[in-house]
């Protein structure tokens, strides 16, 4: 047998023996209303973050703004708007806001909604996103509204 795509050599089953991570993205995740609603950088992401996220480390998930900026290539509002987009959606949540003051420099850790956290099962609060309902702006039929230059004169 020789090597695979990853370079490491395949055990007598055929999988690799190497470390080889990889982040699945499930078809009823992509499915979801919340994930069809993120925009690019949003999606990429939330690739990003499911690539820090490793088994009984959920809650230690740590990608900074800066970081992810560099990873989405992207400004830093870009990467935050992506931020605020995939934890309004409930892709994720923080667990400890970061802080760097001067006395004790810690950066936000995410907790991904997807998985089990602190011996809880997965909430998958991205499933039960709605986007918002858009008010109707069409007029009933009988309904005529004038030019605006004529507005002020009825």
């Amino acid at each position: 047998m020789g090597k695979n795509r990853s370079g490491s050599k395949p055990d007598k089953t055929g999988r690799s023996t190497g470390d080889s991570q990889h982040v699945r993205l499930h078809e009823w995740l992509l499915q979801s209303p919340a994930y069809r609603s993120l925009n690019c950088y949003a999606r990429a992401l939330l690739v990003e973050l499911y690539r820090h996220y490793r088994p009984g480390k959920n809650g230690d998930v740590f990608l900074s703004v800066r970081e992810a900026a560099q990873a989405l290539n992207a400004s830093h509002q870009t990467a935050m708007r992506a931020f605020h987009a995939v934890a309004d959606r409930g892709f994720i949540r923080a667990r400890r806001r970061g802080d760097f003051n001067w006395k004790a420099r810690h950066a936000t850790t995410w907790v991904l909604t997807e998985f089990e956290f602190g011996g809880q099962l997965a909430t998958k609060d991205f499933m039960k996103w709605q986007p918002t309902k858009k008010q109707n702006t069409v007029l009933p039929q009988d309904q005529i509204v004038p030019p605006q230059d004529q507005a002020g004169s009825l």
